[in-house]
């Protein structure tokens, strides 16, 4: 019996051996390396690179769902935690524009998330997501324009 539990300690040795050198040359081979497939951290508010930015991050985190795909039965759950970059000068009717404004920018974002499916998202990538997101809030804002939408936290919850 000694033999045979030898052999078999063998063989599941092996068998782990090729499962992790298999996957080890699958990421190693793929395009961009090990960490092509997780999403870039967009630099943070107060990052030095914004000296001639101000930001406005009172929106917090934001939960939508996106619209229903044939092969789900709900939606999946977006989480976000976006941030917007615009101009330093005559900011503080602007900033107080964006903070009485920000339940509408609220409903803006879900409200295109839940236009969009996963799929659609996905296709898109994130930079034309903020795209568009930039362009619905500029149409709804009257005392200046937003340079840039950010998201400090960027998921998709299945």
């Amino acid at each position: 019996m000694t033999i045979i539990n030898k052999i078999l300690a063998v063989i599941a040795l092996l068998l782990c051996a090729v499962i992790i050198t298999g996957t080890v040359v699958v990421f190693a081979v793929q395009k961009g390396g090990f960490h092509s497939a997780f999403r870039k951290n967009d630099p943070s508010p107060q990052s030095s690179r914004f000296t001639a930015m101000n930001s406005f991050n009172e929106l917090g985190q934001i939960r939508a769902v996106t619209r229903k795909e044939p092969a789900h039965e709900d939606g999946v759950t977006v989480v976000l935690t976006p941030w917007l970059a615009f101009e330093k000068g005559n900011d503080s009717a602007f900033s107080e524009e964006l903070a009485q404004k920000s339940r509408q920018i609220r409903s803006l974002i879900h409200g295109y998330f839940s236009q969009h499916t996963e799929t659609e998202l996905l296709n898109k990538g994130e930079t034309a997501v903020k795209a568009e997101l930039l362009e619905l809030i500029n149409g709804q804002l009257v005392m200046g324009k937003i340079a840039a939408v950010y998201f400090g936290e960027y998921m998709y919850l299945e």
